[in-house]
């Protein structure tokens, strides 16, 4: 009876805050110390989530799980333009570690890749997302930089003493470019790339606001700080997405996986590589060549 009573105020409160004005709403938000950046749609909406906190105790919700810790992260790849069923090689690997408790990046991994297969950028690359020939020439192979990111994983006790898991924008970097990457290094995919958080999904799904990295900040009244299709920038700009999600107590689950795509196709990219890089073996994964 109590519960039923509480929903009715819930409900109450909700459709007065969306009879407010702009100006109002952000009155709001200054008195409770949240943020008032951003579309009127999300301001609403991160007032409707701090009044529902008030009422938390009372009402029954089935909570989600949320990881301790994200790793932000944001690839960046070989290219050519206006080459379909190009083999993609991973060139830089940056990841942004957010503590979801305190909502703030707690520290930070990068690493250029030396790639094998295409060795030399093409013009189109470089251009794009500002790495150079030079770079990706005095960087390690995929297999030593993965080596050292389970390290630097490791060294802060994530999916050990801590749970944790990644976020991406989209399905892309794990479903594609890590499913192209491991084939071609010829090695088994570790297990915590096999699930991941799909920030553009999960964006879309709560701020009912679609679109990519631009549009999200835009949704959120942030910019972009940086510059577009650096890695490293791409991905910070990621993680600030993500800690205000969390400001606005949305939890942020697991909510993709490979299992949920169909990766034969990736298969192609063993027998190619095989071709031209004959030093390099097969995976004993099978998924290792993508989504199974």
């Amino acid at each position: 009876m109590a519960e039923g009573k509480n929903l009715q105020q819930l409900s109450l409160l909700n459709s007065k805050i969306n009879g407010m004005s702009e100006m109002e709403v952000r009155k709001q938000l200054a008195q409770h110390q949240l943020c008032d950046q951003g579309h009127i749609d999300v301001l609403k909406l991160r007032l409707k989530r701090h009044v529902k906190k008030d009422f938390a105790h009372l009402i029954k919700e089935k909570q989600r799980t949320m990881p301790e810790f994200i790793c932000v992260l944001d690839f960046e790849a070989t290219c050519e333009k206006d080459v379909r069923e190009f083999p993609h090689e991973i060139i830089e690997m940056p990841i942004v570690l957010v503590n979801t408790a305190t909502k703030a990046v707690v520290d930070v991994f990068q690493s250029h890749v030396r790639p094998v297969l295409n060795p030399v950028l093409s013009a189109f690359c470089t251009e794009l997302t500002g790495i150079t020939q030079a770079t990706v020439d005095a960087a390690d192979d995929f297999p030593t930089v993965l080596s050292r990111v389970e390290a630097w994983l490791s060294s802060h006790g994530l999916f050990t003493d801590h749970t944790c898991a990644f976020a991406t924008d989209g399905p892309w970097d794990f479903r594609d470019f890590f499913s192209i990457q491991c084939s071609i290094s010829g090695i088994k995919r570790p297990a915590w790339s096999r699930e991941w958080i799909n920030i553009r999904r999960l964006f879309g799904s709560v701020y009912t606001q679609h679109g990519n990295l631009e549009k999200m900040l835009a949704t959120l009244g942030m910019t972009f700080e940086g510059r577009p299709h650096c890695g490293l920038d791409d991905t910070r700009n990621l993680a600030r997405i993500v800690c205000q999600m969390l400001s606005d107590e949305i939890v942020i689950p697991v909510n993709d996986r490979l299992d949920a795509y169909d990766t034969g196709s990736f298969a192609r990219f063993r027998d190619h590589t095989a071709h031209r890089v004959p030093s390099l073996q097969r995976p004993t994964d099978p998924a290792a060549a993508g989504p199974a």
